[in-house]
């Protein structure tokens, strides 16, 4: 492993207690507050009419570990991830950019996951 890669090893690993916040994951009645990155993703479909680019209104970037451990793995499709803001929680529905799609994908890293998710329309 070269400097470069040593160093990016190093910021990916203080990633999440730099920049990361505390979120609820849930599914039905199982839930677990765990710490995600806040990130958006922009996603582009090929489909009969041309391509078409989405995004994810918000993508949370977890220890796949943490999900793991909570018997939430793999994220599914309707999952909750709650998160306050300005002392308001907000509702984020787990949400593949297309029906043939995880609503999940890997980081580089091999050990978290970005979960695509919907603001919940009733959270707004």
């Amino acid at each position: 492993m070269n400097l470069l890669q040593q160093g990016f090893a190093l910021l990916q690993s203080q990633q999440a207690a730099a920049c990361g916040e505390q979120v609820t994951y849930q599914r039905g009645n199982v839930s677990k507050v765990l710490t995600a990155v806040l990130s958006s993703f922009l996603f582009r479909l090929d489909d009969a009419m041309g391509a078409r680019v989405e995004h994810s209104d918000m993508d949370f970037i977890v220890a796949r570990s943490d999900l793991e451990g909570a018997g939430l793995w793999p994220p599914e499709r309707d999952d909750l991830v709650t998160r306050t803001f300005n002392g308001s929680p907000q509702v984020y529905r787990v949400h593949p950019f297309d029906r043939n799609e995880r609503p999940y994908r890997a980081v580089e890293d091999g050990g978290r996951v970005r979960v695509h998710t919907k603001l919940d329309s009733g959270s707004a």
